[in-house]
């Protein structure tokens, strides 16, 4: 539970902050925006991506799964492959965001 509580906040907060920072300077720093419509489905494909990621580590750690294992019980491969899951769908809300702002460059919004 401990593990999981602590990457669930830290990791989103960090991320979002990154990602604020950024889509808040952008405007500033290049003169270009980013396109809004685009900028709404990163932030729900982020979203869902930490929740489905971090969510069952929650239960993982609640049902008994020790830190730093190499080999887990079956039983806990459900939960597990779910967290896999979120954490391919965060690394696509990452490389969106790439296109993001390459779509801003491109356009010269």
């Amino acid at each position: 539970f401990v593990v999981a509580h602590f990457h669930y906040v830290l990791s989103l907060g960090s991320y979002s902050s990154v990602i604020i920072l950024l889509i808040w300077w952008w405007p500033y720093v290049t003169g270009f925006t980013m396109n809004l419509y685009l900028m709404q489905a990163h932030f729900f494909t982020s979203i869902v991506g930490f929740n489905v990621c971090f969510f069952p580590m929650h239960f993982l750690g609640f049902s008994g799964l020790p830190r730093r294992v190499c080999v887990y019980d079956c039983s806990f491969y459900p939960l597990n492959t779910i967290c896999n899951i979120g954490s391919l769908i965060s690394i696509c809300s990452g490389f969106f965001f790439m296109f993001v702002i390459w779509d801003s460059i491109a356009t010269g919004h």
